[in-house]
């Protein structure tokens, strides 16, 4: 089989990377917008940020394929390829390329926390938002999720979906 030089598998990497660093910066001004966004409760805002986001997603999927398929091709010419830094030590490719690597890694750890972040303070709007709406339907009061004490003996246990006793 025909095995590609290490310069050949640098070109490779280093495109790969390419496209990876655009997304991720990409990524971060999203993110950016998204924080201000939310912090001003600009739900327009949010619902753009959230178009932008399923192309970027999108971008980045085609990322992975190409990583994938990178790394596919090297094994299937002996190289043990589990990742873009093995394969990158196994090469010993420029140390520039290495540190490319690594910081690819970095970023995308930070982008996934702050991207969970996200997640979480829209699960936490929504939460309230259903609160607020209930509210609204209860006429201000909260609305009782069980009966009182004296008519319903599960209402101090936990309701009829937890056992109490157990």
């Amino acid at each position: 089989m025909n095995r590609p030089d290490a310069a050949a598998w640098t070109r490779r990497i280093a495109a790969i990377l390419d496209d990876m660093e655009s997304v991720q910066t990409d990524f971060r001004s999203l993110h950016a917008i998204k924080r201000d966004a939310f912090r001003a409760a600009d739900v327009a805002r949010i619902a753009a940020a959230g178009e932008t986001e399923t192309g970027l997603v999108d971008r980045l999927k085609a990322v992975v394929v190409g990583r994938e398929q990178l790394l596919a091709d090297a094994r299937r010419v002996g190289h043990r390829a589990v990742s873009l830094s093995k394969l990158a030590a196994e090469l010993d490719v420029d140390r520039a390329i290495v540190g490319r690597i690594e910081k690819a890694a970095r970023d995308s750890a930070k982008l996934q926390r702050e991207a969970w972040a996200h997640w979480v303070t829209a699960r936490r709007g929504a939460a309230v938002t259903g609160e607020i709406l209930e509210r609204i339907a209860h006429r201000g009061r909260e609305a009782a999720t069980y009966e009182q004490a004296g008519r319903d003996a599960t209402a101090g246990q936990g309701g009829s979906f937890l056992d109490a006793a157990a």
